[in-house]
């Protein structure tokens, strides 16, 4: 598959385990431990997903998300956290995130909701685009 899948966490064991879980999905998995540098990662072109921890050591992760979801309109985001609530998964969705994890979480939930979301990816990626307008 052509699509990227983009994982940040504080901690590598986290990314470790994330990338092995989500391997099979046939994606370029790119992985970063601070919010600075996964920037550099949004402005590939297959940005397909972001999976992030809201609270990096140097700023928000939802806002990984907000910013590949404006460079990328069909890139979706999945917050995963060691500390949940309410308002937490209420700002998750206000960001654009699909899916809001509290860690520990089953694998096969996170791969469930990564091939999701990787099918809407690729759903909308195939519309046909107006070229008059660039709409979709």
């Amino acid at each position: 598959m052509d699509a990227s899948i983009v994982l940040v966490d504080n901690e590598s064991k986290y990314l470790v385990a994330y990338e092995r879980l989500l391997r099979p999905l046939r994606c370029k998995i790119l992985c970063a431990q601070r919010r600075s540098d996964a920037l550099s990662f949004l402005s590939a072109p297959r940005i397909a997903i972001v999976v992030v921890e809201p609270c990096l050591a140097d700023g928000d992760g939802l806002e990984l998300i907000r910013i590949a979801r404006t460079m990328r309109p069909p890139a979706s985001g999945i917050v995963v956290t060691a500390f949940p609530s309410p308002l937490g998964a209420r700002r998750a969705g206000d960001a654009g995130a699909a899916g809001y994890l509290a860690k520990p979480f089953s694998g096969r939930v996170l791969v469930a909701l990564a091939e999701r979301q990787l099918a809407t990816w690729v759903a909308h990626r195939l519309l046909p685009t107006d070229a008059s307008s660039g709409v979709r």
